[in-house]
């Protein structure tokens, strides 16, 4: 059974990352899920997250390290399109509802989709979460209809929890690492496999390979070699023995090792013929190796020195040459030296590539730090200029209908007309009623409404006058064109810098040998 360990949040280590994104509609409760397992703080007020927000969550399984790159996306429908580029690549997606929210259920569908579509990869794990199980009395999402909704979409896992409580919220993580970890040491064990199988099939090529070069070179040795009787000598020799120095055929051999049957034969069928060492020089009709050249730092024979000597060309023509016995202790104590240096380079050799390891993973940190550090700064970029695009575009709306007019105005002066000429005709009809005493009140009470229709007309008709006085007026972004330009530049020019760390370096590979010094 797999050890687990939930680490801090300043944990700075790590042997494996994964990437997790969280998605659901807006106040779900996804912020306060992660905030609630990572820092143990829940937030009563509400606050929509603006883009995304970027968590680490570290826990130890049994000695690997591994931390989950934790991107909190908001549920806002507006910013959909730039929330969608976080989800290539993911590990793990965990799709949060709330269990007293039907409508948050509903879509829980859609946001699968999008996913799936976003992301390409076929490996990506699935959770659902269902969170404020603390409203229990208020739940409006059945079980029955959660489990079934798991079966047909193939969730990895149904987890319900309370951001507010604390309940099962570390699980979700806990759950998530394991589950991840587990795929990582598959995949690990199915790649190695592979390499393996592949290894195989190239070992066997090269062995078949090279056997057929082996049998090529031992035929074509053993051709050049010939028995040394010379009642033989056209016969192919099939053995050499080492103590006679001599080469045999398969007849002389059947007479050889009945007279010596303590000697060491070499059989030429077997194996290749320059590992054979006959101690006579290859050279044709050469004779004994006697002597060793300085210069080349070979042995060569008295045949080699007597055509430097009396010819005066050759390969030793200007060699320092001597006796063999004169280099024996010269050479047994290069041996010696030489087996110290290989010892030393040995364990010397094992320290540089423990070394290069450490380095090498903190390259591949630096390089996944530096990936999510650019993911951060463009997302906050991104994040200002949509902000900002959105609060023009409102400015527009409002400032418009407050500066100009609006829709409501146009509609209002559409009917005035009408009215000024329906009015018209009342009020002289009223005029010609106007002496009769029975219909007094009536004429009367007509007056007080055409005069409230007149007031209004007036309004309209005053802001009518002023819509036509600014006519002229025309918006436009105030901007320092110049200032812009500079950003736009600066963002360009941004580009990644390769120093070199040396201390930092000394610092890790200090830790290991310590760590490696304990351990012995």
């Amino acid at each position: 059974m797999d050890k687990i360990e939930v680490l801090p949040e300043n944990e700075k280590n790590y042997d494996i990352s994964f990437k997790i994104i969280i998605v659901g509609d807006a106040g779900t409760g996804k912020t306060c899920l992660t905030t609630k397992a990572i820092k143990n703080i829940f937030e009563e007020s509400y606050s929509a997250t603006v883009g995304f927000e970027f968590f680490t969550f570290h826990c130890k399984i049994n000695d690997k390290i591994i931390v989950l790159q934790i991107w909190d996306t908001c549920g806002q429908e507006i910013y959909k399109s730039l929330v969608s580029s976080f989800y290539r690549n993911s590990s793990l997606a965990i799709i949060v509802f709330s269990i007293d929210s039907q409508e948050s259920f509903s879509h829980v569908q859609n946001w699968l989709q999008d996913i799936r579509r976003q992301n390409e990869s076929p490996d990506t794990r699935f959770f659902l979460v269902g969170n404020k199980i603390d409203l229990e009395n208020q739940r409006e999402v059945s079980k029955e209809a959660i489990e079934n909704f798991i079966k047909e979409n193939n969730f990895d896992l149904y987890i319900e929890a309370s951001a507010k409580t604390g309940e099962n919220v570390k699980n979700i993580f806990i759950e998530a690492a394991k589950l991840l970890y587990e795929d990582h040491c598959k995949n690990k064990e199915k790649k190695e496999e592979k390499e393996k199988e592949n290894d195989g099939e190239e070992e066997e090529e090269e062995e078949e390979e090279k056997e057929c070069v082996e049998n090529k070179n031992k035929n074509e040795e053993v051709k050049k070699e010939k028995c040394s009787f010379n009642e033989h000598k056209e016969k192919d020799a099939i053995i050499y023995c080492k103590d006679c120095k001599i080469y045999l055929c398969n007849k002389c051999e059947k007479y050889h090792s009945g007279f010596f049957q303590n000697h060491r034969l070499y059989n030429l069928l077997e194996n290749k013929n320059d590992e054979i060492f006959t101690g006579i020089c290859k050279k044709k009709n050469h004779s004994k190796l006697e002597y060793y050249c300085k210069t080349h730092n070979i042995l060569c024979c008295a045949a080699c020195i007597a055509s430097i000597k009396g010819k005066g060309y050759g390969k030793h023509n200007q060699c320092e040459v001597c006796f063999i016995k004169k280099i024996k202790n010269e050479k047994k104590k290069l041996l010696e030296e030489n087996i110290k240096y290989l010892e030393k380079i040995s364990s010397s050799l094992e320290k540089s590539i423990n070394e290069l390891k450490i380095i090498f993973d903190k390259i591949s940190k630096n390089k996944e730090e530096l990936k999510i550090n650019i993911q951060k700064i463009f997302t906050n970029i991104r994040n200002v200029l949509n902000n900002k695009e959105d609060e023009l575009l409102l400015n527009i709306d409002k400032q418009f209908d407050k500066i100009f007019f609006d829709k409501k105005l146009i509609e209002e002066s559409k009917i005035i007309p009408n009215k000024i000429k329906i009015y018209i005709e009342k009020g002289k009809i009223i005029d010609k009623e106007w002496n009769d005493k029975d219909k007094l009140s009536s004429v009367i009470n007509d007056c007080i409404n055409i005069e409230k229709q007149v007031n209004e007309i007036n309004i309209i008709n005053d802001n009518l006058e002023k819509c036509n006085s600014k006519i002229n007026i025309k918006a436009k972004l105030k901007s320092e064109e110049e200032e812009i330009n500079t950003i736009l530049e600066s963002i360009k020019k941004l580009e990644i810098c390769y120093n070199e760390d040396n201390e930092d370096d000394q610092k890790d590979l200090d830790k290991e040998e310590k760590k490696g010094d304990e351990k012995k």
